[in-house]
Formats: structure tokens, sequence, C-alpha cells
């Protein structure tokens, strides 16, 4: 399972960025996609590296997101990006989900300080299983990695009750918002 970064759950953060993945859905901004963390056509990426800008989230507020494809984790990053953070980056086409434990470098680190140990769970279910956490140690027995394993496929139960990735996406921002902040499977 790759590295999951630890960071402090912000159920204000979190529900805020849900409410915007929603908002964004709904102008057509975002099209929730299988496998596709973010299209760089739809945030215009060549744009902003030939900018010379360093603060992606100025670009975006600036040049909003037009019929970009993006998987849950995607999704939330560009809302909390543009919702947040001044994310400092002059390669966002090579952005790796844990380049950094800076939330300012890394999207997983962004993700981990607005939804905690959640952002996880909110991808296999929206990836039903098949996304960047996708890899369960099944040879460990200990009692975290069985809470882990349990709460991963419940987590792609959830997902799988929906069979369009648009409607995934939307009912896990609606479980986040009902449950103020937290991903509840």
């Amino acid at each position: 399972m790759p590295l999951i970064l630890s960071g402090r759950l912000n159920r204000k953060k979190a529900v805020a960025v849900a409410k915007d993945v929603l908002k964004q859905i709904k102008a057509e901004a975002y099209v929730p996609s299988h496998g596709s963390f973010v299209n760089e056509i739809g945030i215009r990426w060549n744009d902003f590296i030939q900018s010379g800008k360093k603060e992606l989230s100025k670009h975006l507020n600036e040049n909003p997101p037009k019929k970009c494809c993006v998987c849950m984790l995607g999704a939330a990053w560009l809302s909390a990006v543009q919702l947040f953070n001044d994310f400092t980056t002059n390669e966002p086409l090579n952005l790796d989900m844990h380049e950094s434990d800076d939330p300012k470098k890394s999207p997983g680190a962004m993700l981990a300080n607005i939804f905690g140990s959640d952002y996880p769970y909110m991808e296999a279910a929206f990836e039903k299983g098949n996304g960047w956490y996708d890899e369960i140690d099944t040879d460990s027995e200990s009692l975290e990695k069985s809470l882990i394993k349990s709460r991963f496929f419940a987590a792609v139960k959830f997902g799988e009750r929906y069979a369009k990735p648009l409607d995934r996406m939307k009912a896990i921002c609606r479980n986040i918002i009902r449950n103020e902040g937290r991903f509840v499977v």
C-alpha cells in the first residue's frame, strides 16, 4: 500500500472542499473520471508553466478549470488549492502524490492536512478499489492492518453502490458534508 501521510483532520475545510467539488461538478468544471487524477488540459498546465508563476492557486483562480477530468483525490485537491492554498511548484506535470510532506508541494500532504486519514478511503470508494490505494497487506494480522483492510473494503463497497463516477463522487462529497468533514463507511 502506498504511503499514507498523516495529518490532522480539519472538518471545516473538509466540508468546504466537498461543497466546492459539488459546485464544480454542477458548473461542469469537473468531470468525474476513473483513473484520472487531474486532466492537464482542463486546468491549462502548459499556460501555468509558460507563465513562470509558482503559485498554482492564483493560476487556477485566474483560469478556472473547464471540463477537467478528475478522480476523487484530484477533485478534492483542485478545490483545496483554489480555496485555501498557494500551492508552489514549478513542475505540476511531475507532481507525485507523496513528493513531500509539505502541504504546499505535495497533493497527498495537502489532502492529509484536510481529510486526515480519510483521503485514501475516499479514493478507494471512488475507484472501487482500483485507484492509488489499491494494495492491502493481506499477510499481516495486526489489529491496525485488520482495521485498515476492513475500512478499505467498506469504502470499496460504498463505491460499488454507484455505477457512474459522477454519482460516486457526489455520494462521497455528500457523505463528507453529512458527517461534518469525515468520510464514514
